[in-house]
């Protein structure tokens, strides 16, 4: 017998030790190859970590000074045992957006899946090409149409919600509000079911939500939780438990109940007079096929999951940022205000100020569309997207080891001096033209800002998107005069990428990354009741 463990102990060691050989050879092969990338010096295990800052408010700051040491030109950083790639050129990301073959999301993305799956936003390969048939139906006209129904109904309760702070002349945190509308918005379009979050009145998917959005961010941040067996070990798993159960127990019976109705209404026993007003994304799902077959329940789940998630925290920062650009542009303003004029010609006073805005009055609605983009282009929504390689690939001549993580950097994009003049000017005429003549620019062109991504895996609802930030930008621009914290305060654009930036007031917002972009001190404005 002991000889037997002598020899099995023999073996083991030996399987071990080779093992780690070929393991340290695999690493000594793959950091040769990445130290050929210029990049800030890595610490010892913890790689570049602290270098970057462990605070959300810290890291843009961080990575957007990296970006311009290295002339915003691609560097490579190491985070523990993995490479990372930070692009933030056009030309670079243009080749990587484009790429049918590196659609991979991988490791940035491990925090989303115990929630989120395999949905649309984190599965990869062949997998994301099928659930990308699923969204098709989804996005339709007819399905973009019984969307807006949702937006408009839930924006007049947002200019509601808003009144009460113009009556008061309070300063207030104009984030708060934005996202409890479009957490409605998205949630009644998901689901079908009426959301009241407006109201003060949030239901336990909407706690839910709100804890899982909760330990996404602690675990980006933290050392010790973004490893698993760590977090396990601590409160933020156990919350992230008890919201999963939570979310999946209302999900569960809101399918179960669309499931009857639809099939009443296939009887014709539905007594639903505006089925054809909304067709909930639930819908779309329970009548989809995967394979030949009906979508299970932890598929039906994911997907749902993913559309409120995509569809709520984006919207929200991107309506929050446009909202403070216009606080501090009056000119601009007073031009956005002015086309909502000419859109609704004919309508004066509160018909003016309560007029539904159509699609077509929204296509009519360029000016808005430049200062959209132009928001985005300085407070992308989603300012870092993320892509794993599984073979070693090129990028500028310079070859990339597989399995290193790729990041492009739409935040440090719109502060690149190479493609904007004057990249701290707040200009939304700057996406009115496309100066490149030759062919090759013009593809540039096309990616010099993606806030909705590009190539793809490009975001499928980026023309609803579009709709409901329009729809929402032009109740509140009709009824009220967005103002600053303060009078005579600065344009409050700050150029985070220069290490001598300081911001010229207090009420500037302070960016973190929690997925999406935030302002840590909040976006502070004030509303004046139009007459």
């Amino acid at each position: 017998m002991e000889m037997f463990l002598l020899a099995l102990a023999i073996v083991v060691v030996t399987v071990l030790f080779f093992r780690g050989i070929k393991i340290f050879n695999y690493i000594d092969h793959v950091a040769g190859i990445m130290e050929m990338i210029p990049g800030p010096t890595p610490y010892p295990f913890v790689g570049n970590l602290f270098q970057f800052g462990l605070r959300p408010d810290e890291y843009p700051k961080k990575i957007l000074q990296y970006c311009r040491k290295y002339e915003f030109q691609g560097f490579r950083s190491l985070v523990f045992f993995q490479y990372h790639v930070m692009l933030s050129d056009p030309a670079e990301i243009q080749n990587m957006l484009s790429s049918s073959s590196l659609l991979y999301k991988e490791h940035l993305y491990s925090f989303l899946r115990p929630w989120l799956g395999d949905g649309l936003l984190t599965s990869s390969g062949a997998r994301w090409l099928k659930h990308q048939k699923l969204y098709l139906p989804a996005f339709d006209s007819q399905a973009i149409e019984g969307y807006m129904q949702v937006v408009n109904k839930t924006g007049r309760k947002f200019v509601n919600k808003l009144q009460e702070y113009a009556e008061n002349g309070d300063i207030f945190d104009v984030q708060d509000v934005v996202r409890k509308c479009t957490l409605d918005i998205v949630c009644e379009n998901a689901t079908g079911v009426p959301s009241n979050s407006l109201d003060n009145q949030p239901s336990k998917m909407h706690a839910a939500i709100a804890d899982l959005c909760d330990v996404i961010q602690e675990r980006t941040f933290s050392i010790v939780k973004r490893f698993d067996t760590l977090f396990y070990l601590t409160p933020y798993y156990s919350k992230q438990r008890k919201a999963l159960r939570s979310l999946k127990t209302e999900i569960n019976q809101i399918v179960e109940e669309r499931r009857t109705q639809m099939k009443s209404a296939d009887k014709g026993l539905s007594n639903e007079k505006n089925a054809a007003e909304l067709k909930p994304f639930v819908n779309v799902l329970l009548n989809a096929k995967l394979d030949g077959r009906e979508l299970k329940f932890r598929e039906i789940f994911e997907e749902i999951s993913t559309f409120i998630f995509t569809g709520h925290d984006p919207t929200a920062a991107a309506l929050s940022f446009t909202l403070y650009t216009l606080s501090r542009h009056p000119v601009i303003q007073q031009k956005v205000y002015d086309e909502q004029r000419k859109v609704f010609a004919g309508k004066d006073g509160e018909e003016f100020k309560n007029a539904t805005a159509k699609r077509e009055d929204l296509h009519k609605m360029d000016y808005m569309e430049l200062v959209l983009r132009e928001t985005l282009r300085l407070y992308p929504a989603v300012p870092l997207i993320a892509r794993t390689n599984r073979k070693s690939i090129e990028i500028n001549d310079t070859k990339i080891a597989k399995r290193t993580t790729v990041i492009m950097c739409l935040l440090a994009m719109g502060y690149n001096e190479k493609y904007f003049e004057n990249p701290c000017e707040f200009r939304p005429e700057r996406f009115a033209t496309m100066p490149a003549t030759d062919e090759k620019n013009k593809g540039i062109e096309a990616f010099k800002s993606v806030p909705f991504s590009a190539g793809p895996r490009k975001c499928i609802a980026e023309k609803f998107a579009m709709f409901e930030l329009k729809s929402l930008l032009s109740a509140v621009v009709r009824n009220f005069e967005i103002l600053p914290p303060k009078d005579g305060l600065s344009a409050g654009i700050n150029d985070h990428s220069r290490k001598d930036c300081v911001p010229e007031s207090e009420y500037d917002p302070i960016l973190n990354i929690r997925i999406t972009l935030r302002s840590e001190n909040g976006i502070l404005v004030r509303l004046k009741k139009r007459n």
